[in-house]
């Protein structure tokens, strides 16, 4: 089994993401989608992480075969107010998986990664308070926003 994942900075698009896996014939089961929220989805796929809860994500993921670089990314951007969905598939379902994933708007990591390092992030702290709603509205325009230094 593998691990697929994305990062939204929109939770409707995160929502949009689950109900396509379990389209797509993924288990709800398999499905967990995590974020600031704590909101429980119309889905039956996992909710997680509610606010402060970030910092297991990171542990979660690199034992499910996430690269521990990438785990930092989606750990902050959950912190930062996005959400994350995961699915835990069969081999032979990774591609479907990813492709579902991929064509509901998740953020690019790299690019993510960038915008965070210019402003001297350099890996998730878990000590570090949750975003205000009035900083989450600016970072999602940031983000909206962005173009990576040439």
């Amino acid at each position: 089994m593998q691990t697929v994942t994305g990062l939204y900075d929109n939770h409707e698009d995160a929502k949009t993401a689950v109900s396509a896996l379990e389209d797509a014939g993924i288990s709800s089961s398999n499905i967990s989608i995590v974020g600031r929220s704590g909101k429980t989805d119309e889905s039956n796929a996992g909710e997680g992480a509610a606010t402060g809860a970030a910092g297991g994500i990171i542990g979660s993921m690199t034992s499910a075969g996430v690269d521990e670089n990438d785990a930092h990314i989606y750990a902050e951007g959950v912190r930062r107010g996005g959400t994350l969905v995961s699915a835990r598939v069969e081999d032979d379902q990774v591609d479907i998986a990813r492709s579902v994933i991929d064509d509901n708007a998740p953020v690019d990591l790299n690019t993510r990664r960038a915008m965070y390092r210019e402003e001297g992030w350099q890996g998730f702290d878990e000590n570090s308070a949750d975003f205000t709603e009035e900083e989450l509205v600016r970072e999602r325009e940031r983000a909206r926003d962005y173009r990576p230094m040439a």
